[in-house]
């Protein structure tokens, strides 16, 4: 790897909020499987994990890469810019034909109420 890539993945890592995620996912019920069972992730959990994609991505020999895993989504661009995201729904259009019809159908809406409110949480 190099070494300014190593720069940019520190940069991001000390950015990125990790203490509000894991409150978020302790909220949300989110949790991970691992050989000892499934439960949320520690914030320690949650930074080797990150860091782990950003490292994937900066290693590839592709200009440009991704890297996704247990939500978060981390992207090198042709330019060495590094993005990581934690990633809690998603939607997209490839599921469209050419003539601009979807193939899967609606789907109910279903609205999940938590616990704890995720009222003024920042993520």
């Amino acid at each position: 790897m190099k070494p300014e890539h190593r720069k940019s993945i520190d940069y991001v890592l000390d950015g990125f909020n990790f203490e509000k995620l894991h409150e978020a996912m302790v909220r949300m019920n989110w949790k991970w499987a691992k050989a000892s069972g499934c439960r949320v992730p520690s914030v320690e959990e949650l930074i080797k994990c990150a860091e782990h994609c950003l490292i994937t991505v900066a290693e590839a020999s592709n200009k440009e890469y991704f890297c996704g895993t247990g939500g978060f989504f981390a992207h090198k661009t042709d330019k060495d810019y590094f993005e990581l995201k934690f990633v809690v729904e998603e939607y997209d259009n490839f599921d469209m034909v050419e003539d601009g019809k979807k193939k899967r159908k609606k789907r109910k809406r279903i609205e999940k109420k938590f616990d704890s409110p995720l009222v003024g949480l920042e993520v």
